[in-house]
């Protein structure tokens, strides 16, 4: 009927999201990249002989992920899956192959993969309804909603990510969204507590502070201290519940190395210093953009606020990144092409495409659990393969490099399109605001 409220767990979403697990679970059992996939295995293990989540090399991240995989660990007990990864001696030479990614003599069963590629299909799940929730509260279009949630369970570059990739980001985006749907519910303490969690399962979400702080002032200037101090008391609450058994174990520097990490690993200097110096600029651009936020003169506040974080979120894509961290703002670029303006669904296809080449660039690094672990590939169709990907060379790259820069091209290249539409939009303000529909 005309008017009829269009709930989540309509046929077509059901569809949907069968549909998108169900891939999800296959790509993972297939084609999941040994590198990553066997991190996650080598940390269940860790946790499962008793060490803390710093005790031994190998885990680089915030302290969240690492409580996620223990509880991974007792799936994978319940499962009896008392393997999770084996080192074969026939794949010790692809550990110094030059390829786009690193290979590993060590690889993942097929059935640890699917189980990984499950779990990331339940944050997809969850992404995708807080995609239909913020469409539906704000713009008021149950369709949209819909088709916005439905598109991140069927998109390949999210899925390539989750299940070839085995990357958590989809969570990451999911609890930077979860964090502005409750301030635009006014629920500061909990948007606080949201934003503790996201920052310590990943940085990236530490970014949007400044756009955060400032739609509580615009929105709330009479009681901005008390409402700012509510999100400052749950951000701190959730602090100390996630890092108190850190800082018990000795371990609170260790839980920030990632930060040093990605930019200390390599010998380029580019590498080193051009990440830093990326992100300093990408943090002085979300200030002027927050200070802009102040400024407007806003029809939807919530409209606008969305737009600005999804801007705030495309400025930590300001360095050239690798394909997991395009999701991050990915939940924020599918609703601003949808709802807001539609000239971003340009960018949108781009890195559908591109994405989605980057991640499966890896290629023979994919297959190496099945090949390893099912009879659906034999090694000597596997070192065929491997072997022309190294030898044939385009533009004096092997085809790994090749393919997989095709991909890195087109991601950034998407990004770029999407800051040129921000410049268009912010330089003729209130043409581009009003003649392309940001309000409509």
């Amino acid at each position: 009927m005309l008017g009829e409220k269009i709930r989540f767990f309509c046929p077509w979403m059901i569809a949907a999201i069968v549909i998108g697990v169900a891939v999800r679970l296959i790509i993972g059992g297939l084609l999941s990249y040994n590198y990553d996939v066997f991190s996650w295995a080598l940390i269940i293990s860790n946790i499962q002989a008793g060490s803390g989540l710093y005790d031994v090399t190998g885990y680089n991240y915030p302290p969240v992920w690492g409580y996620i995989l223990g509880l991974v660990a007792q799936l994978t007990d319940l499962f009896g899956m008392d393997v999770l990864a084996e080192r074969f001696p026939d794949l010790i030479f692809t550990e110094s192959e030059i390829a786009n990614n690193p290979h590993l003599a060590f690889t993942t069963t097929v059935e640890f993969n699917v189980l990984m590629a499950g779990v990331i299909a339940i944050f997809d799940i969850l992404a995708s309804y807080l995609i239909y929730y913020v469409i539906r509260e704000v713009f008021k279009d149950d369709r949209k909603a819909i088709l916005g949630a439905a598109l991140w369970m069927l998109c390949p570059f999210i899925i390539a990510v989750g299940s070839a990739g085995v990357m958590f980001d989809c969570l990451s985006g999911a609890l930077a969204l979860l964090c502005v749907i409750l301030l635009i519910k006014d629920q500061e303490f909990l948007a606080g507590s949201i934003f503790a969690v996201a920052v310590f399962l990943k940085f990236f979400p530490a970014f949007l502070i400044f756009i955060l702080i400032a739609y509580i002032f615009v929105k709330h200037r009479e009681d901005f201290p008390m409402r700012l101090g509510k999100a400052a008391l749950g951000a701190a609450i959730f602090t100390a519940v996630i890092m108190v058994p850190q800082i018990m174990d000795g371990h609170l520097l260790d839980s920030g190395s990632f930060l040093l990490s990605r930019a200390t690993v390599s010998t380029n200097v580019f590498d080193q210093y051009g990440t830093i110096i990326a992100y300093a600029v990408a943090i002085i651009l979300e200030i002027v953009l927050a200070w802009y936020f102040t400024k407007r003169k806003s029809e939807n506040l919530d409209m606008d606020f969305l737009f600005f974080s999804f801007v705030a979120a495309l400025l930590t894509l300001i360095y050239p990144s690798s394909s997991q961290y395009v999701l991050f703002m990915a939940p924020f670029l599918i609703i601003t092409a949808l709802c807001v303006d539609g000239r971003y669904r340009v960018g949108l296809a781009i890195i559908t495409v591109g994405t989605t080449i980057y991640v499966l660039g890896s290629s023979a690094a994919l297959l190496t659990s099945v090949m390893e672990y099912t009879d659906l590939i034999s090694f000597s169709s596997w070192f065929a393969f491997d072997t022309w990907l190294l030898d044939t060379k385009v533009l004096g790259l092997n085809m790994y490099n090749f393919i997989s820069g095709i991909g890195g091209f087109l991601q950034y290249s998407a990004i770029l399109i999407c800051y040129y539409f921000i410049a268009k939009t912010f330089i003729y303000r209130e043409r581009e605001f009003k003649e392309d529909g940001f309000h409509h």
